[in-house]
């Protein structure tokens, strides 16, 4: 027999605590993409430091001749 509301299919919020589990997932996840924030940034600055240091050399090859 089918009963209204029965089974496991119910909402995640409606259940004791759960409510705070998906709050807790929704800062870990904010928490993650700060962290690969921060390593593309990160990145970035040594790509431009590198493209710099490169355009620092050619300028002083060009200075030398």
């Amino acid at each position: 027999m089918i009963t209204a509301g029965g089974g496991g299919g119910g909402s995640r919020l409606s259940n004791g605590g759960s409510g705070w589990d998906v709050a807790a997932r929704g800062l870990e996840n904010l928490n993650g993409a700060a962290d690969a924030a921060k390593v593309v940034g990160s990145g970035l600055v040594g790509t431009i430091g590198v493209g710099l240091q490169q355009v620092g050399n050619a300028l002083s090859q060009i200075g030398r001749r």
